[in-house]
């Protein structure tokens, strides 16, 4: 009409406001209000009322009190209706004192309030819980009545109900009739909802059938009922009310239905869902959307996808339109159940029907895509947010940094968290909770530690989950006293540890024999109430079992089964091998026979350490049998067992199966135990070589092959491991870029390798180490790298420091190569520690290491760190009892020398500095050992020098007493 210039009448516009009114589309209502305004046309108090009534309903507090000033400012008075709307619809939006204020106002301005006016005030101070008001004012209601509100007696009854204050609802509904007005079907429904509430079934039926005398019940009082019967499980009892139902001429409608198959689908009755479902009359009672989302989602935790997606297409069929709510369910349970494809379908067929998602499927998509593993499309995802016209919540996020993680992108995942928290995302504790489990499973504890923290200082409470993670973290490195603290530090802000926070610490403190401390986190937990699982008890006997403490292993054994906690595979393999570790073959045997009756399938090392006790205590004939089952089932003995059974068939004079058995080990490539190859382990039927860098070829596709590194360096086999340790190296000499976002993850893996007690694998980690260290050098340093690369250093410390010269010899040129590849300073102020280590094979690796840094440096590198403290750390070290210090120490001393006095006059400056920064008796001896090293190094008598320092230097004496003695040491 307006476009056409046509003037639309008064009557056009409240009519309009009125419809708009309908659908809540207030901003609407007040551009046609102000139209009405600028054409001339009057406006009314019941306009204002009509359009403040849609901003206030909506919660749109301060754009309903502009219109309220505008109105006063045009001189209008309120009347009661407006005020009843006021108090009505800011209560319900949770502007309790600003509906007082309009209670208030009302009576000052002399309008008497009506029931109405009661009602809805006591109705908004019932919903924020100030019972005591309503109270007051119910009565005072009562007072300036002769005849009660029944609308006031329901609102009142409603809210004791839902204050759980049931003997006073009961005394009100009988107050009413007591005043002659017998009480409605809303008083009773509003009693049994809350009832229902409180899961008070069987008061619920008794009021049911109470209530009989007053009023007949509705169709709304048996879909209470029926509710509250299957929330409880009693379907039984739910269909007798049915019945009930209809036999008053009452039929269930679709809530009734909806009802019905929600509960129960909840409660995963789902047979019993289904044949509600199957027995509609769908001329009657047509399903609608609600109908078909709860059964295909009941069905869909369940694993049926099959029959969630027909009644999907069922629901179609009907003409309905499915909500983004069943399309979530869809994508989230075939992803559940292993279907991605298909759960890559349900989205893609969401789009093309043209039903927009909401946040919840998209990021519920995300989460899906992100645990399968595909990492891009998880980030694709993320982007994907925006597009649909959402803003990415902390969930959202969440999610993104857990996938991130996952797949070993700790670097970008520490900028992402950081990144959300500058933007000014509040965090929840599921925000925290996932951040930090991916950082503790990342080997970013420390980082993980902090979070911690600041949870605590932004007055976010950790939950369990989150000391779980951290716990779990500090064992995993053998932080146990930390993990130990943290573990006190939650039982006494009251959280509820579970048996997993308990498991932690069993398998910690066991793997490193701390067996004592095992045992009384184990006793702690049961005296808590909780019950060991299996997980716990399996790392208490594997603990046992590498301390060769067997019997009690067995008493241990003993205990879990009277605890009616059931052994499983890996339980009897520890019981097993434990028991061949000790020479008790026999009984292993009888454990062995017991697993099987209990319907266990032994794995690979069960058959092998029992196969090879059999052996060795010469019960061939067992062993040979087990040996030919274990290869019917595709097994492949190690050459142990390939030994073992061999020498046993030739002491039981069987010598032409031990020749063929021999035959058979040599084809496949497996090594006896007199024949050694160099650089090589052979174990089954495959072999681990160590390969010089110098020999390594790129990869032919390195960027399929860097999807899965990380899995396979995870891998539970460890030649698998070898393998992925060797395409470790590749990438760093020839992809580096590839290897670098996944960099810090591989770090972690590599040290968990360095742990591993097979040699060949810990070898192959510590060379993989120092080919990491080539091209990468200083980027080790950087976060998010630093904490992963800590890990490393003190591993290829502690396996340079090692007897097993296998090991040693290479763990010694992964520190040369980290020395040669980085830049000395920032390297220096983290081997600087090592040298006040308990151990003095560390102290004195660490001394090499030192020396060679320091020989690198010039005068301004060592001013830096500290030229006085550098002197320090090598009068100390020429202290120590082992020579291989005390050289690096002089080599240290001898370095300081040349770098301070290059362009001075040497003998001046060095006694100098000597004489200002050590102690008397140091920096005399200091001075005279340079001085004289020196002086001879310059007369060219390197033999003389050589016998000096064998003499002089390898002293083992700890203490300087005198300057004299000092000199006559020293010289």
């Amino acid at each position: 009409m307006r476009k056409f210039k046509i003037r639309p009448a008064f009557s056009a516009y409240t009519t309009v406001i009125g419809a708009l009114s309908a659908v809540q589309e207030p901003d609407l209502m007040l551009t046609l209000f102000h139209q009405m305004q600028e054409l001339g046309y009057e406006v009314n108090v019941h306009l204002f009322t009509t359009i403040i009534r849609a901003f206030a309903r909506e919660g749109r507090v301060d754009a309903a009190l502009s219109l309220l000033d505008e109105m006063k400012s045009n001189a209008f008075d309120a009347d009661i209706v407006l005020y009843n709307v006021c108090i009505d619809c800011f209560g319900k939006a949770g502007k309790v004192d600003m509906a007082w204020k309009f209670f208030h106002e009302l009576k000052a301005h002399g309008i008497l309030p009506d029931d109405v006016t009661y009602t809805s005030m006591i109705g908004v101070l019932c919903k924020a819980n100030r019972l005591n008001e309503a109270v007051d004012l119910f009565e005072l209601l009562e007072f300036n009545r002769t005849v009660p509100c029944a609308y006031a007696y329901n609102t009142m009854i409603m809210g004791y109900g839902c204050a759980g204050k049931f003997d006073e609802a009961y005394s009100l509904l009988e107050r009413q009739r007591q005043k002659g007005s017998i009480p409605s079907v809303i008083a009773y429904n509003s009693l049994l909802t809350c009832l229902g509430k409180k899961q008070r079934v069987d008061e619920a039926l008794r009021i049911f059938q109470e209530m009989r005398k007053d009023a007949a019940p509705n169709l709304s009082t048996y879909n209470i009922l029926i509710d509250m019967l299957c929330r409880t499980r009693k379907l039984d009892a739910a269909l007798e009310i049915r019945d009930t139902m209809k036999a008053v001429g009452l039929f269930p409608n679709v809530l009734t239905v909806n009802i019905m198959i929600d509960r129960l689908c909840k409660a995963q009755q789902l047979d019993e869902a289904c044949s509600i479902f199957e027995a509609m009359d769908h001329k009657v009672c047509r399903p609608n959307e609600f109908t078909f989302c709860s059964l295909i989602d009941g069905l869909g935790k369940q694993g049926r996808v099959e029959d969630a997606y027909r009644l999907y297409e069922q629901m179609l069929d009907f003409d309905l339109t499915p909500t983004a709510i069943v399309y979530t369910s869809l994508i989230r349970n075939f992803f559940k159940c292993g279907r991605k494809e298909d759960g890559h379908k349900i989205y893609k067929e969401m789009v093309r029907r043209g039903t927009s998602p909401d946040l919840t499927l998209l990021n519920t998509y995300m989460d899906c895509v992100s645990k399968s593993g595909e990492t891009e499309k998880g980030r694709s995802l993320f982007g994907e947010i925006k597009t649909w016209g959402f803003t990415p919540d902390v969930r959202s996020y969440s999610i993104l940094i857990h996938g991130l993680i996952k797949a070993g992108c700790a670097r970008e995942t520490y900028e992402l968290f950081y990144a959300m928290k500058e933007q000014g995302y509040v965090l929840d504790t599921f925000a925290y909770n996932t951040v930090i489990d991916g950082f503790c499973k990342s080997g970013k504890v420390n980082k993980a530690y902090q979070l911690l923290e600041e949870m605590k200082v932004k007055g976010i409470e950790p939950t369990v989950v989150t000391y779980g993670s951290v716990i779990d973290g500090l064992a995993k490195i053998d932080r146990l006293d930390e993990a130990y603290m943290l573990f006190e530090e939650a039982k006494s802000e009251g959280v509820p540890l579970n048996v997993v926070i308990y498991s932690s610490l069993v398998d910690g403190f066991g793997k490193v024999g701390r067996i004592d401390e095992a045992y009384l986190i184990m006793e702690e937990l049961m005296q808590k109430g909780l019950s060991p699982n299996v997980y716990t008890w399996n790392c208490l006997l594997d603990a046992l079992v590498k301390a060769e403490e067997i019997d009690e292993a067995l008493v241990c054994f003993k205990s879990m089964k009277e605890l009616k906690c059931t052994p499983n595979t890996f339980t009897y393999s520890i019981i097993i091998n434990g028991l061949c570790r000790v020479r008790k073959f026999n009984k292993a045997f009888v454990f062995w026979q017991s697993m099987q009756k209990e319907g266990l399938k032994p794995n690979m090392i069960t058959y092998t350490t029992m196969i090879s006790g059999l052996a060795k205590a010469g019960n061939v004939s067992e062993a040979d049998k087990l040996f030919q089952k274990f290869q019917a089932k595709g097994g492949k003995p190690d050459s142990a067992c390939y030994n073992t059974m061999i020498e046993g068939l030739s002491i039981a004079n069987r010598a032409m199966e031990a020749y063929e058995l021999f035959e058979e080990t040599r084809l496949r490539g497996s090594v006896t135990q007199n024949e050694k190859q160099p650089d090589r382990v052979v174990v089954n039927d495959a072999a681990v070589d160590y390969i010089p860098s110098e020999n390594l070829e790129a990869i032919s596709d390195p960027d399929s092959k860097i999807q899965g590194l990380v899995g396979g360096l995870e891998s539970k086999d460890w030649l698998e491991n070898c393998r992925s340790l060797n395409d470790t190296r590749r990438f760093a000499l020839f992809h580096s870029a590839l290897l670098l976002p996944i960099l810090d993850n591989v770090l972690v893996v590599i040290v968990k390798s360095m742990k591993n007690p097979r040699s060949a694998l810990c070898k192959t980690s510590v060379i993989s180490s120092a080919d990491i260290f080539k091209p990468f050098g200083d980027d080790l340093f950087e976060s998010p790298n630093s904490d992963a690369l800590d890990s490393v250093r003190l591993q290829l410390l502690l396996k340079a420091s090692q007897d097993k010269k296998f090991v040693c010899e290479e763990a010694d040129k992964a520190l040369k190569a980290m020395v040669e590849s980085t830049t000395p300073l920032p390297l220096l102020h983290k081997l600087h520690t090592y040298v006040k280590h308990s151990n003095m094979r560390i102290r004195a690796k660490a001394a090499v290491s030192i020396s060679h840094c320091v020989s690198k440096m010039e005068l301004g590198g060592m001013e830096e760190f500290g030229f006085a403290s550098l002197v320090q750390i090598a009068v100390n070290l020429l202290n120590d009892r082992l020579p291989e210090a005390r050289e690096a120490a002089r080599s240290i001393v001898v370095s300081a020398y040349e770098a301070l006095t290059k362009n001075e006059e040497k003998q001046e400056t060095w006694q100098n500095f000597c004489q200002s920064n050590l102690p008397a008796i140091h920096a005399q001896a200091i001075v005279k050992i340079v001085l004289l090293l020196v002086e001879l190094i310059r007369a060219g008598s390197s033999l003389v020098v050589k016998a000096l320092v064998k003499s002089v230097f390898g002293s083992s004496s700890r203490r300087l007493q005198t300057s004299s003695m000092n000199c006559y040491l020293y010289m």
